[in-house]
């Protein structure tokens, strides 16, 4: 029987309302909500990829599973860019180059960069998995570990050093992604993790009287300090220790657990559709703190309407090809 994890269920529908958050903005009038807010914003995307990665490498047993996981990326990936397909006509005309040039593009935007919102994702937990996955055959995983963290360190800190120090940095903006911070190597790092915290799983749980509270505890100040020295290790902590304390705590058995789940993923990609025409929405109720707050619930509440029409659906025969969405 395979095992819930009801915890983690929740902690990734809160941590795709932080997702939503990130893209909305509602909080630009007060800059008390701007700085508590912001440790959850900045653990958010970081936490889905720990989430994944540790639940995936805990039943791992060779590489026909990794070949499995790419398969079912890859087909949640091409159902959204089906879905998406018009954004990519519209904001990105590949083929309005050469034919070689747009399809050499559009492929490598697939792989290091972003076709359609948040597609980037995607295609960087695939990366993350198949790199961490190779290197951990060859290497010891604290070792991989440590690669991946001097790697996200130095994109992390990369403006701050010298411009002799930022021709990596500055070779992969210019040829895959500007946004480097949003690509695999800067995000390996939590794949990695991930990969490490798959082995203690057991252990944790057999603890969790002990480690329960610490990691609670542990969360709490690495969040208190992130307030004001937001540094990349504290993140670390927070991101792990809010982890355990959500693998940890034990929620009565429910299916609403699992719809959460499905919904996180469903919002994480569908919100950037309604997202991005606040602009219309303040035209005619204002901007202001409470204006952008209504319109951030609205893009939850319909994203989380769209999320329950796609599961809803998918139960009928044809339309079963719904749950390839999710």
């Amino acid at each position: 029987m395979k095992k819930q994890y009801n915890g983690l269920d929740l902690l990734k529908f809160v941590m795709s309302l932080m997702v939503v958050m990130i893209h909305v903005k509602p909080n630009g009038h007060s800059e008390f909500l701007t700085m508590f807010l912001h440790p959850f914003l900045s653990i958010a995307v970081p936490m889905f990829f720990l989430i994944s990665s540790a639940l995936l490498f805990s039943k791992l047993n060779g590489c026909l599973d990794v070949l499995k996981y790419i398969k079912r990326i890859g087909i949640l990936y091409l159902s959204w860019l089906v879905i998406d397909g018009w954004f990519i006509i519209v904001r990105k005309p590949y083929f309005d180059k050469d034919l070689w040039c747009g399809l050499l593009d559009f492929v490598k935007d697939l792989i290091f960069g972003t076709t359609f919102p948040g597609s980037w994702y995607l295609s960087a937990s695939v990366m993350g998995v198949v790199l961490v996955y190779i290197l951990s055959r060859i290497l010891n995983k604290y070792i991989v570990f440590l690669i991946t963290l001097v790697i996200a360190l130095y994109v992390s800190y990369a403006e701050q050093l010298s411009p002799s120090m930022q021709i990596f940095y500055d070779w992969y903006a210019a040829n895959f992604r500007e946004e480097v911070c949003l690509s695999f190597p800067a995000q390996m790092v939590w794949i990695s993790l991930g990969h490490l915290l798959s082995f203690w799983l057991v252990k944790m749980e057999n603890n969790r009287l002990i480690l329960l509270p610490m990691a609670a505890g542990v969360f709490i100040v690495a969040f208190t300090v992130f307030e004001f020295h937001p540094l990349f290790m504290l993140k670390i902590m927070m991101v792990v220790s809010l982890f355990a304390t959500c693998l940890l705590v034990q929620l009565s058995e429910n299916k609403i657990y699992k719809r959460l789940r499905n919904y996180s993923i469903l919002m994480f990609f569908f919100h950037f559709s309604i997202a991005g025409k606040m602009f219309f929405f303040c035209r005619f109720f204002g901007d202001t703190l409470v204006t952008n707050w209504l319109y951030y619930i609205l893009v939850v509440v319909v994203s989380i309407a769209f999320s329950e029409i796609i599961l809803r659906l998918e139960k009928y025969k044809y339309f079963k090809f719904l749950r390839y969405t999710h």
